[in-house]
């Protein structure tokens, strides 16, 4: 009787997602910078799910979705470059803005001009990063075309290091910056940038059974984006838009 009830709540719990695993994988940036907060919070609502997370931009992404080495990926991706085979939800739109330590120069004064941004150093994401074409974009739309970069690569733990102990510069996702705002370890300067195209959003197999454990993971990201979308409007709003 005990055998049989252990086995009836082991299949209730798979059942309902409560219990099972979910393989996980996305851009650097986002996953460490965001997901990783949200994927805390989930494991402390469901602990008998076991996340196996990884990384990999949209074409290894696409590419491990097919083959079925991944079941959910989480990155940013415009609406033309959707595989056919796959689903696409978008969950945040693109919003990029100029990051530094609270410590730099340009974050304690009150106005500063665009020529004084040329003025600094700059940290560049890893060349395979949609983020690197972004940073150059943004440069050309304020009209900073000649600059000089002090740090390239790295993961999102080495450039908060670098900019705490620089005046280097860099662009990442309004999203990121904002999730860092308890630590207080990085901040955004209030210059608007001409934003992507691209959507944050989650790609699935289109024709592959997604497992209960996966789906509620899927539906708890939605939900917490959902959230923090209308947080990031608000604050950013306040803080970095307002010019």
């Amino acid at each position: 009787m005990a055998a049989g009830t252990a086995a009836q709540t082991a299949v209730e719990l798979y059942s309902g997602g409560k219990a099972g695993t979910a393989r996980i994988a996305g851009t650097p940036i986002f996953m460490d910078g965001v997901i990783s907060n949200m994927m805390a919070g989930f494991q402390t609502a469901f602990p008998e799910v076991s996340i196996h997370q990884s990384y990999g931009y949209l074409a290894e992404l696409s590419e491990q979705l097919s083959v079925g080495n991944i079941d959910l990926a989480i990155c940013p991706i415009t609406p033309n470059e959707v595989p056919s085979n796959l689903s696409f939800r978008p969950i945040l739109r693109g919003r990029n803005v100029i990051a530094c330590a609270p410590s730099h120069p340009l974050a304690r004064k009150a106005a500063f001009k665009f020529e004084d941004i040329a003025a600094y150093p700059w940290i560049t994401p890893p060349a395979g990063s949609p983020l690197y074409s972004d940073l150059k974009r943004a440069l050309d739309s304020i009209g900073i075309t000649d600059f000089r970069v002090s740090f390239t690569g790295g993961s999102l733990a080495s450039i908060f290091s670098v900019m705490a102990g620089s005046d280097a510069l860099t662009v990442l996702p309004y999203s990121v910056v904002f999730m860092q705002r308890a630590a207080k370890t990085i901040t955004a300067l209030p210059v608007r940038l001409e934003h992507p195209e691209r959507e944050l959003g989650l790609l699935w197999h289109a024709d592959r059974p997604m497992r209960p454990a996966v789906r509620r993971f899927q539906r708890f990201l939605e939900t917490e984006f959902k959230g923090l979308a209308d947080r990031i409007d608000e604050r950013g709003r306040e803080d970095v838009w307002r010019r």
